[in-house]
């Protein structure tokens, strides 16, 4: 493609161009209508060579925490629109799931369209009955308990027991915390030749640049608009 397709000539801003595992190509632009500009290039250059398809974004997801009592999914819903001005026509936003705790409270998860999204995370809240409640975006990355991988959970996991602390194979309770070092950030670097920086925890999610680079993937399959 990059033999055939120069993004300047088109007036493309590509964010990123990466090949995957499976050999396929994906690539990441700054608007919609640089994707739609860039894939009818690619359509005229190279159907019949490549098979060509705009990747289908998922919306955003918003978690609200701390609610208390029973309530159905659709009064959740309705309330939340009826209670918060800032709804428009054509805005949707429906209940996920429910988390429940044992203290009694919950967090509820919801996905939401592109605009409500925004406005949302502007606020930073949202009226329900008689409270306002916090209002995070649902965005995150399993991470395993027992060896600090991500992408599965510890009742899944074969893996050696790992220190989340200095990455050796004993349970964080038993680290003697002679020095930190992050097993994932170890990892990468033996095997995809990164240089990124070890000296922080496996779980230290905002300064570890492996969390950082696979929630930016995740990120990039979100549709938050142009």
């Amino acid at each position: 493609i990059t033999s055939n397709i120069n993004p300047s000539e088109l007036n493309v801003q590509v964010k990123r161009l990466r090949e995957t595992a499976s050999g396929a190509c994906t690539i990441r632009c700054s608007t919609k209508e640089d994707i739609q500009k860039l894939k009818a290039e690619a359509e005229r250059k190279l159907r019949g060579k490549y098979d060509i398809e705009e990747t289908k974004l998922r919306n955003p997801r918003i978690k609200i925490v701390g609610f208390e009592g029973e309530m159905a999914e659709k009064d959740i819903e309705l309330l939340i629109k009826k209670q918060n001005s800032f709804f428009e026509e054509g805005d949707t936003l429906k209940v996920t799931y429910i988390k429940k705790y044992k203290n009694g409270t919950s967090n509820i998860f919801m996905e939401c369209s592109t605009n409500l999204f925004a406005k949302i995370m502007r606020e930073k809240k949202l009226y329900i009955e008689w409270e306002r409640f916090h209002v995070y975006e649902d965005l995150s990355i399993l991470q395993c308990f027992k060896c600090c991988r991500l992408y599965h959970k510890n009742n899944e996991c074969e893996n050696d027991i790992t220190c989340p602390c200095c990455g050796e194979m004993h349970e964080r309770k038993d680290c003697t915390r002679q020095g930190v070092k992050c097993i994932n950030c170890f990892n990468a670097n033996a095997k995809y030749k990164t240089k990124y920086d070890v000296n922080h925890e496996a779980d230290s999610h905002k300064v570890c640049p492996t969390y950082q680079y696979h929630l930016n993937i995740l990120k990039s399959k979100i549709d938050y608009g142009s």
